[in-house]
């Protein structure tokens, strides 16, 4: 047994509701039961359903339900769908987002599985588009180190320790340790190995 509270996204109406799912060979039912309007505060439910009449506002709403149910799952209903709004309800840590009614299949498995509400695709590309961002904020990073320190970066990724990396550049062991405290600093990275896994991306 989940419980589900939707809100209009508007008015404030609260809909407090109890389902639990019937399996059978051909379909799935839904059942709904225990329905109750309410003003007043409740438990955290386990999903809220919040319908979008205006990105900005629903943003707005969306973050004042997750502090005052930081233990439920937001799922955003709309009948816009777009990339961005997909964009957006996955940046400000909503579960998902559905096209009501075309993707209450969609919300059906979500509620069985606990997947994210997100189409395959905008999740790939939501992915793709972190990853991108991150080799993009790194290069800039890089980019901030000098010659010597970028010398010193690729010599410790490889496994040399810092006497070894003083010999083979012909530098005191001081020097390097120094250039390596610069270099963790600049990356915001805490250890060697961390500083290693970013060269090798």
């Amino acid at each position: 047994m989940n419980t589900l509270l939707i809100h209009d996204g508007k008015t404030g109406i609260l809909h407090l509701e109890k389902f639990f799912y019937e399996e059978s060979i051909k379909h799935t039912k839904l059942h709904l039961s225990e329905y109750k309007k309410t003003n007043s505060p409740i438990g955290s439910p386990d999903y809220i359903l919040v319908h979008c009449l205006d990105i900005d506002a629903t943003k707005a709403l969306v973050a004042n339900l997750m502090l005052v149910h930081p233990l439920s799952k937001v799922i955003i209903s709309t009948e816009e769908k777009s990339f961005d709004y997909e964009l957006i309800a996955f940046e400000i840590g909503c579960h998902g987002i559905v096209n009501v009614p075309d993707e209450l299949e969609m919300l059906r498995n979500t509620f069985l599985t606990d997947e994210l509400c997100y189409t395959k695709e905008t999740i790939h590309s939501i992915v793709l588009r972190q990853i991108m961002h991150q080799r993009q904020s790194m290069q800039k990073c890089l980019a901030a180190l000098t010659q010597r320190e970028l010398q010193i970066a690729y010599l410790s990724s490889s496994g040399l320790s810092n006497c070894e990396i003083a010999e083979q550049l012909y530098i005191s062991t001081y020097t390097v340790k120094t250039h390596m405290q610069r270099i963790l600093k600049k990356l915001s990275v805490t250890n060697r190995t961390k500083l290693a896994s970013i060269l090798k991306r």
